[in-house]
């Protein structure tokens, strides 16, 4: 009975071994990944308002609920969430941090974003003070770029001058091996629904799409290493393919219900994950559900070869 039992076990271990090493699927990794957030709207001094219990949503649209109260709160309990869970390369925020471009506020949005304990880089809004200087002072530069692994990743803010225009291009040529991604706040392309809301329902002074617009799309037809273009402003999920071009905006944190997306990097592929809090509850107790993941594939023809 005894020699019955040893063999049954070892039996077991060798058929678990088998399907272990043989069988079971191996999940792939990413090579690097990195968070998108976009619109706090931090701002100190907020009327308190009641949670709306509803949101009306047509499509990837919807009023503008922003909990501007907690826009504070909100940001550093996502940062906690992300720097616990998410553990990224890095975090791109992609303008409007604050409401309306106050020193301190931005000052304080940026001591949440360092204790994320990683590099994180940051756009300016047209909420950031167009008309100061102090995401300048508290955040530096406007339009800068960096590299991770053999990605070349680009920032530009609101407005770009022509200066800035003219160095973003010099950029690009410097760089024409590397596939790119291009951070904007505002869009560049936006598909045939966004353009007909924005006409029919927006006054005429907004300015849903980057006034530079044209300047980046005579860019494109030259330059094909850029692979994406990750932007905010609009406050809504979309995803609109232009010419192999990847257009991707998110939805504002601080709205209802609270978003952000994670960009996973393959060696074929990218996986995008949005994360979504419905709640405030949600968001302190770090109850954030992977709502919709969407895979591209990403041709590197043209822009080095086949590795990140």
């Amino acid at each position: 009975m005894k020699k019955f039992i040893i063999f049954i076990l070892i039996s077991n271990f060798a058929f678990s071994a088998e399907y272990n090493w043989y069988k079971a699927p191996v999940k792939k990794k990413p090579v690097f990944k990195f968070v998108h957030i976009t619109d706090t709207h931090c701002i100190s001094n907020a009327e308190k308002k009641k949670e709306p219990k509803f949101i009306i949503q047509i499509g990837p649209y919807r009023p503008h609920w922003k909990d501007s109260f907690h826009s504070f709160l909100i940001l550093e309990k996502t940062v906690e969430y992300i720097k616990e869970r998410i553990k990224p390369a890095f975090l791109v925020h992609t303008g409007d941090i604050t409401e309306d471009g106050n020193y301190y506020d931005l000052k304080r949005a940026k001591e949440i974003l360092e204790k994320l304990g990683i590099p994180f880089y940051v756009i300016k809004g047209d909420h950031d003070g167009l008309k100061n200087r102090n995401f300048e002072k508290v955040f530096g530069r406007r339009c800068y770029s960096v590299d991770y692994g053999r990605w070349h990743f680009l920032f530009v803010s609101v407005s770009p001058s022509e200066r800035e225009l003219k160095w973003i291009k010099d950029r690009i040529e410097k760089n024409p091996r590397k596939p790119t991604v291009l951070f904007t706040h505002r869009l560049i392309f936006c598909d045939i629904l966004t353009s007909f809301i924005v006409k029919e329902f927006y006054d005429k002074n907004a300015i849903i799409v980057m006034e530079k617009a044209e300047f980046f799309k005579n860019l494109f037809k030259n330059f094909k290493n850029i692979k994406m273009v990750i932007s905010g402003d609009i406050h809504t999920n979309l995803y609109y393919k232009k010419d192999e071009i990847h257009c991707i905006s998110t939805s504002s944190l601080v709205e209802i219900p609270h978003q952000f997306r994670v960009f996973e990097f393959y060696k074929d592929e990218i996986k995008i994950k949005l994360l979504t809090a419905c709640r405030l509850k949600d968001v302190k107790e770090k109850n954030w559900k992977v709502q919709k993941i969407k895979i591209i594939e990403i041709n590197l023809k043209g822009g080095g070869k086949n590795e990140i």
